[in-house]
């Protein structure tokens, strides 16, 4: 796995309050009994776009909207903010694809505070066919049944997200190709979750 970059996100309480509307839960959320999703997507999980906190932990733009942390980078700098730091990656494979699509290297590796919160499953441009690909004809149905989802509206292995990838191309051909995306969050994070 190669990671893409990091990203600030809004807390998962903010997020499920985005959330509440039943109708947007019931057309988007593979599990309904998650608060929200904790995607890679931003239209799922939205970017927190504070400038300063942000320009304590980044320097330079990864690629896809992500960013890549300064060395400097301590716990300590998101503490408070009521802001979630994450980290996604993908395969080898599909980081090369990326790479040349949208312009970028991938140099980041994973900080050593991080835990994997699951995957996601993503179009090339980290849209979520989990949580943001609507569905109105049940077709999508099927490509989630391959595994449960978690608390999080992810999958807690790359086995389940590769096969739902293959049926989700079968479903919305327009985003083709899905495939895996590992979410990661920082530890310090962790209790802004619940």
């Amino acid at each position: 796995m190669r990671i893409i970059g990091y990203q600030l996100r809004i807390s998962a309480q903010e997020n499920a309050r985005l959330w509440a509307d039943e109708t947007r839960r019931a057309t988007y959320l593979p599990n309904l009994e998650a608060p929200s999703p904790l995607s890679a997507d931003v239209a799922a999980w939205p970017e927190n776009t504070d400038k300063q906190l942000a320009s304590k932990i980044f320097e330079g733009v990864a690629g896809l909207g992500f960013y890549n942390v300064k060395r400097s980078y301590m716990a300590t700098d998101i503490e408070g903010s009521g802001s979630t730091l994450i980290c996604v990656s993908v395969s080898e494979e599909d980081a090369k694809r990326l790479e040349v699509k949208h312009d970028f290297k991938t140099t980041q590796t994973l900080l050593n505070d991080f835990i994997l919160l699951g995957f996601d499953v993503c179009d090339d441009w980290l849209t979520s066919g989990l949580s943001n690909c609507a569905d109105m004809e049940g077709k999508k149905d099927r490509a989630l049944h391959v595994g449960k989802t978690n608390n999080h509206c992810l999958f807690d292995t790359f086995a389940e997200a590769a096969r739902s990838a293959n049926l989700l191309d079968e479903v919305f051909p327009e985003h083709a190709p899905f495939f895996p995306v590992a979410v990661f969050v920082a530890k310090n994070s962790q209790n802004l979750l619940s």
